[in-house]
């Protein structure tokens, strides 16, 4: 986007001039919105009404037409200096003696409509991204642009464990406003006349809430075919004949959402939304703080006539008592020559107001207002002007204190006095009433006196307002207590906290604990069914071809089918018609939306599933462990079966009669001093044993290894909720539970350590239980593999086979949540020690194998529970020599054991309040069950021949690389706690071999906060490396050397030998170079140089003085940059480098062929990165880097290195053009290796690559 900064000096030279009063609030947030919240703790809003200064200003004085003209560019952006902490703003667009016709849009939608030879302006809420504002005309004209008034969008928590929300009265502006109506393209209406009585839904749509929406800022553009007026939400706004453009604030229907709109004399109209303004939810601390907007539409127009250049006063006071700002409608007549007319106290410096055209006037637009109690001001210049305002409502200032209350009445609307609820119907009691005050509410409390004398608060009502100002609060209740009831009302507005209360009885009856009772509201939906009427079923909306039958508020509960195929639970927000479609706007609903009062406990086996399936398509063999001798085909399926025994677990009820079942091979052998892989899984034993037999015979002959696994079970899920009478979740449990056999069968010739994860597919199967007519879908997609390791150090073999009973899943209950993991183990064979004749010498077998389950519980189409399962089968075995010799006897100690391991998060929305109560992370849990042990008989094995010695291994196992990573994300994780060092504000990390032992070590960076100035009217933020500490991994555990290495001013590399750490930095003479220094016939520029070596667990330091550091036009340097490589520097929380290491078994060939390349290119000094083509010339990282770059060969001497946070790098264009033209056009992410960069262009924040080719290369 083009970025305009021409009158940002205009901000500085008079922001001081302008009068702070203006600015609302400046508190700072600091107080959570919870329903428990002190009244006198607050989070205000900031609303800045001072800087009336123009950011793009006309001005005759200028050289340069576009220095005063709005951009014809429709990516183009205006700086907004001072917007800081701001994301919306009331940004008044003024256009001087238009050339032609012309329209200026604002955030992408018509803001301004003004004729050739006319002036015009016009006020409309504006979207703020990154300090600015985004703004384009259709011709170029001479423009001013300011800003009314900074609007702070800020956000709170609700009520506990309750998404945030928008803190009452807070103004949201929309990125690209929405589309509502376009009679010319039948969306909401054709007409405007009386008779077609068109209606404009404003909510639901565009990221506008669907509810909860106090008013909202619309934009109509209108053509007139006479003069005449248009309603918009009862406000009259005349408008001349032609293209009108016009912006106001309105208060959508409670009922539906919708405005009405009218006009006899409208050919056509768009309306957009341009932001909203966020309603008090129920629960909410404070329904009104400093800096909310309070709706209150005047019914009439108030006239006022001022002389030029003076200031008159106009009978408009303050609308509440608390109001530091009213917003405000303004217009003029035509006034006979240019003027400009401002609602307001004139302020020095700040803008001289609406534009009045000398023939048109000014068309009605949007304006703050200050005012005393009684008057406003109104200021003329450049002619007399007569002039209109409807005032809109007002933005709050401070709570009011004075030394007297105020009056605060409280009214009831519903329910009647002594009215009878009966609960057992499925519907609440909504309670409703209005407060009058003479300043605005603060919070409205609702209390139960109940029959068994006691005294429950239900929390704060939610508070809206009607287009004039009325006060309503409203709430939804239940009340868990038959007979009279007392509701007390209290409510306190914002004057000294006054308050007044109300009371009124009920007398409620309840239904039947062991009842099912479900919502009046709730609806089922068979999408199939309505196919043809459902034309659309999207994550927030249905979309339909006839007009539906449902409202908002109704939940809608679908069954599976083609068109939602895991069903849906959602809540309607809104109806709206678009063209020839009805959009049903909808939210996530919570079961107890629907769900009342019931008992729900299922347990079904998979053969009971609605629809059972299994999906191979993510079936594989690890292609990171093993070569594939073919394709995996379909792994698993499902087979009917005799019932397996029940054995502890009681699921007799449900006989699983689904199993599914597996074989799995993996065998190594020695060849050319590699190790090279087979593996294989099939549903056909013969097939995986004609494979074993082949590749044991390899295996025995080139001191290999094989291990294969044959796997059976049957599945089933329990599903298990308690609802309480109107929604109380008491309990909720769910669980997979299933009976395995496992045939484990590991054989080793020598020495070997490898791994193998195999995945065996995906079983799928729908569930939908019935509770009362509701249906709830629960959807079970359990992905299967089986994984191991073999580390032998001697011949050996075992074969055991066991069983095994399972629970997986979570449970609530008493407000706590636990993971289930049962499981009961049985030994169905010895684990016999079965080499034979083959123990040589002392030595070890460790293996490991065992089946993983991710299970995944869809409830409707949200993922409610994750499962992260894993039982693993530890066989650990110990075998020693009693002589030595050919003939010699052997002791076998053995040990199995089954290890569980299991992880869950759920995200439920089950409960009315607080749609994630039912959330929560549930750390990893394991246990080892031992299932035999002789370590106290240890088998005797006599008479043993060796068949082949072991074979060592020269280089770093993955098992090492993996477990320092683990170590290393360890260290990340706790940089502020035991591990942290320095005076930091943010941690860095480089990976990087040191000292040559294969494994590379981490080097963890800290960094300060720093400010650089970027231009005259702005800063980058960066962060300076300060000191660095070095993490080691020696094999077998975490080496911390104790020194800590300092940066000081200099530069940290590596050594790219693998050799060291070495720090670069500048050198100047004692006393310092001559100002009159001529660096071409004296290029003495000499570095420092230390090396940091690791020995013995701790650092050798070593420094050196380096005269000539690198080539000069006179002396050969010693190419200190050539023995280096840069840190690849990533953020502390960046963990992708770690997760490589952790997870090196799982890298492709093709991607460990990619970190290969890296390595090659890093050791020859290069610096790598990843990224994209932005445009033609500029590369982009993927975020900001730290990276190094290099300022030596310039003018300003040969430097060291230095370190700069940069966001991406300029390539010169040819090179683009002649090698990354592709990367241009697709935009795919690509690596390069580059040997030098310099920084250039601060105002880019981009770093300059050189044009040699040959030090640029794409890694592949």
């Amino acid at each position: 986007m083009r970025m305009i900064h021409n009158t940002a000096f205009v901000y500085k030279a008079f922001v001081s001039l302008i009068t702070f009063s203006m600015i609302v609030c400046i508190a700072p947030a600091n107080i959570a919105y919870a329903n428990d919240a002190n009244a006198d703790s607050e989070t205000n809003i900031n609303v800045d009404a001072r800087a009336r200064v123009p950011y793009l200003e006309a001005s005759n004085e200028s050289k340069d037409s576009k220095d005063n003209s709005i951009s014809t560019d429709s990516n183009a952006t205006l700086g907004l200096p001072g917007a800081h902490g701001y994301s919306s703003a009331l940004v008044r667009v003024s256009v001087f003696n238009a050339n032609n016709d012309t329209t200026v849009y604002v955030d992408g939608a018509p803001a301004l409509q003004v004729a050739a030879k006319h002036d015009a302006s016009q006020t409309v809420l504006a979207h703020v991204a990154d300090g600015k504002l985004h703004v384009y005309a259709s011709q170029t004209v001479q423009a001013r642009v300011e800003v009314v008034a900074f609007l702070q969008s800020k956000t709170v928590a609700a009520a506990k464990n309750q998404k945030p929300a928008y803190v009452p009265g807070a103004t949201v502006s929309l990125a690209k406003p929405v589309t509502r109506m376009d009679t010319n393209q039948k969306v909401s209406c054709t007409s405007m006349s009386s008779s077609a009585h068109c209606k404009v839904g404003l909510l639901g749509l565009g990221n506008i809430p669907g509810e909860y929406v106090r008013a909202a800022y619309v934009t109509m553009k209108v053509a007139m075919k006479n003069a005449g007026n248009v309603k918009v939400a009862g406000q009259e706004i005349a408008l001349p004949q032609g293209d009108s453009v016009v912006s106001t604030i309105v208060v959508p229907s409670s009922i539906d959402g919708s405005i009405s709109v009218e006009s006899e004399n409208a050919a056509s109209a768009e309306l957009y939304v341009r932001g909203w303004v966020a309603g008090a939810m129920p629960s909410m601390a404070h329904a009104n703080v400093t800096g909310s907007f309070v709706p209150s539409i005047a019914k009439n127009w108030v006239e006022s006539t001022t002389e030029k250049d003076k200031t008159s006063t106009v009978a408009l006071g303050k609308q509440s008592n608390d109001s530091a700002f009213e917003l405000a409608l303004v217009s003029a007549h035509a006034s006979g020559k240019r003027a400009f007319v401002e609602y307001g106290k004139p302020v020095q410096g700040r803008s001289t107001g609406a534009v009045v055209d000398a023939k048109e006037g000014a068309l009605p637009q949007l304006d703050f207002v200050d005012t005393d109690a009684t008057n406003a001001k109104v200021s003329a210049r450049g002619s007399n002007v007569s002039s209109q305002v409807l005032m809109l409502g007002s933005i709050l200032g401070s709570r009011v204190q004075n030394d007297k209350a105020e009056t605060v009445t409280v009214k009831w609307t519903s329910p009647k006095e002594n009215a009878s609820i009966d609960f057992s119907k499925g519907k609440k009691l909504t309670i409703s009433g209005t407060v009058d005050a003479a300043s605005s509410v603060d919070y409205v409390n609702v209390t139960v006196h109940s029959s068994d004398n006691k005294t429950v608060d239900l929390g704060n009502a939610a508070v809206s307002y009607d287009a004039h100002g009325k006060a309503i609060w409203s709430m939804e209740i239940t009340i868990p207590v038959a007979g009279k009831n007392a509701i007390h009302v209290k409510a306190v507005s914002r004057t000294n906290n006054s308050f007044g209360t109300a009371q009124r009885d009920v007398n409620t009856q309840l239904p039947d604990a062991k009842k099912t009772i479900i919502s009046d509201k709730a609806k089922v939906v068979m999408p199939d069914e309505l196919s043809n009427d459902i034309t659309a079923v999207n994550p927030d909306s249905l979309v339909f071809n006839k007009k539906p039958q449902y409202k908002a508020g109704d939940i809608l509960a679908s069954t599976p089918g083609k068109n939602a195929p895991r069903g849906f639970l959602r809540k309607v927000v809104g109806v709206t018609q678009q063209g020839n479609t009805w959009v049903v706007v909808t939210e996530p609903a919570m079961l107890t939306d629907a769900i009342y009062q019931a008992d729900i406990s299922e347990d079904r086996p998979f053969s009971t599933a609605r629809q059972l399936t299994v999906d191979d398509s993510s079936a594989h063999i690890d292609s990171n462990y093993t070569e594939l001798v073919k394709k995996p085909g379909s792994m698993i399926s499902v087979s009917d079966s005799t019932k397996p025994s029940n054995r502890d677990i009681d699921v007799d009820k449900n006989p699983l009669d689904k199993t599914i079942s597996a074989s799995c091979y993996a065998g190594w052998q020695h060849k050319d001093e590699k190790t090279q892989s087979k593996a294989t899984c099939s549903q056909n034993d013969e097939e995986v044993k004609k494979a074993i037999i082949e590749a044991d015979m390899e295996a025995k002959q080139s001191a290999g290894a094989s291990v294969f696994a044959k796997y059976s079970a049957s599945f089933g899920l329990h599903f298990e909720l308690h609802v309480r009478f109107l929604g109380r979740v008491e309990k909720f449990e769910t669980y997979l539970y299933f009976k395995s056999n496992t045939n484990v069968d590991a054989k080793a010739w020598g020495a070997i350590n490898r791994s193998f994860n195999n995945e065996l597919g995906k079983l799928n199967s729908d569930f939908v239980i019935t509770v009362g007519f509701i249906p709830i879908t629960v959807n079970v997609e359990t992905k299967l593999g089986i994984k191991g390791n073999f580390n032998a150090k001697v011949n050996a073999s075992t074969n055991p086979h066991w069983s095994q009973d399972i629970k997986l899943g979570v449970s609530y209950e008493n407000n706590s949540w636990n993971l289930i993991n049962e499981s009961n183990n049985k030994l169905d064979n010895a684990a016999k020690q079965a080499c034979g004749n083959s123990i040589k010498a002392n030595g070890s077998l460790d293996t490991g194998v065992g089946l993983w389950v991710k299970p995944t519980l869809y409830i409707f189409d949200s993922a409610g529970v994750g499962l992260d399962g894993s039982i693993d089968a530890i066989l650990h075995g110990e075998f020693k020599t009693n002589d030595s010799g050919d003939a010699h006897a052997a002791q076998a100690w053995m040990k199995l054991s089954l290890k569980p391991v299991v992880a869950a998060s759920v995200h439920l929305r089950i409960t009315r309040y607080g749609p994630n109560l039912l959330s929560k992370e549930l750390a990893s849990w394991t246990h080892e069950y031992e299932l035999f042990n002789n370590k106290d008989n240890p088998w005797t094995i006599g008479n043993c021949s060796a068949d082949t010695a072991s074979q060592s291994q020269n280089e770093i196992s993955d098992a090492v690389l993996a477990q320092a990573g683990r170590a290393y994300k360890d260290v990340l994780a706790n940089l502020n706690g035991k591990y942290k060092f320095g005076d930091a504000d943010k941690y860095y990390y480089s990976l990087w071999d040191i000292n040559n032992d294969k494994i590379p070590d981490l080097i963890v960076t800290a960094t300060k906060s720093e400010k650089s100035i970027e231009s005259s009217d702005g800063y980058i933020e960066g962060y300076s490396p300060t000191s660095a500490r070095v993490f080691s991994y020696d094999g077998k555990k975490l080496v911390t050397p104790s020194t800590i290495l300092s940066y000081g001013f200099a530069t940290m590399m590596f050594d790219k030998n693998h050799n060291g750490i070495v720090f670069l930095e500048n050198k100047v003479p004692d006393g310092g170079y001559s100002e009159i220094h001529n660096w071409l016939e004296d290029p003495h520029f000499p570095w420092g140089k230390t090396i940091y070596k690791l020995q013995n667990n701790d650092f050798v330091k070593k420094t050196y003085l380096v005269e000539y550091p690198i080539d000069t036009n006179l002396t050969k340097g010693s190419n200190e940059l050539g023995k280096v490589t840069a840190p690849n520097y990533l953020e502390s929380d960046d963990l992708s480098e770690i997760n490589k290491l952790i997870n090196i078994t799982k890298l492709t060939s093709k991607e460990r062929q990619h970190e290969a390349e890296v390595l090659k290119w890093r050791e020859k000094g290069y610096q790598v990165f990843s990224g994209r083509m932005s445009d033609r010339s500029t590369f982009m990282f993927d975020k900001r880097l730290l990276i190094v770059t290099n300022f030596h060969g310039t003018e300003s001497g040969f430097s060291a290195p230095g370190t700069r946070l940069t966001k991406g790098l300029i390539f010169y264009k040819d090179y683009v053009d002649r090698y990354l033209s592709t990367y241009v056009k697709t935009g795919n992410r690509f690596t390069i290796a580059i040997n030098d960069s310099r920084y250039c262009s601060w105002d880019e924040d981009l770093a300059e690559t050189p044009a040699v080719d040959d030090e640029l290369h794409i890694v592949p």
